[in-house]
């Protein structure tokens, strides 16, 4: 699903919104990226981590980084089976997307259980309510117990805390290494539970859109040997 969103401020001025990514290595990286930001307001701007480096003091380490270089700065990241970067495909590397906005307010939030999946949808829906709310983006720890989740429920129960905005977002993963996923804001990391982030403001346009017709590429290939998958297999 493919989501679009349009910060609309007044005609005069030219940008609303400005995005763009960075790899990060160290607190060099944003230290760089910061320069670009310095026009806007923490709760102005968002911050999306994508980490193929499942490693949870490697991204105890980034959230500490950006906490000092973006102080109040809402986060939300997950971890991942593959990063793309400017259409390139990267692997165990870390992404961080930067997002500023004119005239929306970020407010993001954590969960750490997914348990009682209603009650963790009510609790993130709560947390990131905001006046004018438009749009939530939403990682949630993939598995439990060594199985992926159906997440309708917790859905569900979020839809119910902020009904008016569309809800974005997706499990996260790893490589297919027997690693535990986890998801993260800047408050802190969880293996299972939820990160998000809305986005509000009168301005703030959001659309979303599907599109069914694919297109293969490549030429037919035969399955002839398959693994088990990791939600028939023991924790």
């Amino acid at each position: 699903m493919r989501v679009r969103i349009e910060d609309n401020g007044f005609k005069e001025e030219a940008a609303m919104i400005t995005s763009f990514n960075i790899q990060y290595q160290s607190i060099q990286d944003l230290l760089a990226a910061k320069e670009k930001t310095t026009d806007y307001l923490p709760e102005n701007i968002l911050i999306q981590v994508f980490s193929g480096v499942i490693k949870e003091s490697v991204i105890q380490q980034l959230l500490s980084d950006i906490r000092n270089v973006f102080p109040g700065v809402p986060v939300i990241g997950t971890s991942t089976a593959g990063e793309i970067m400017d259409g390139e495909y990267l692997e165990q590397s870390i992404l961080v997307n930067i997002t500023s906005f004119s005239h929306t307010t970020v407010r993001s939030a954590l969960t750490s259980q997914n348990d009682d999946l209603e009650l963790a949808g009510q609790e993130i829906g709560a947390a990131i309510d905001q006046k004018s709310i438009k749009a939530a983006i939403v990682f949630g720890s993939g598995t439990k117990d060594g199985k992926f989740i159906n997440v309708r429920e917790f859905l569900d129960s979020l839809r119910s805390k902020i009904p008016n905005g569309i809800i974005a977002g997706a499990q996260a993963s790893e490589r297919f290494e027997r690693n535990a996923t986890f998801v993260f804001t800047e408050k802190g990391i969880t293996q299972n539970g939820f990160a998000a982030a809305s986005l509000s403001g009168e301005k703030l346009r959001v659309n979303n859109a599907y599109n069914r017709n694919l297109v293969p590429i490549g030429k037919k290939m035969v399955v002839t040997k398959v693994k088990p998958n990791l939600s028939d297999s023991p924790a």
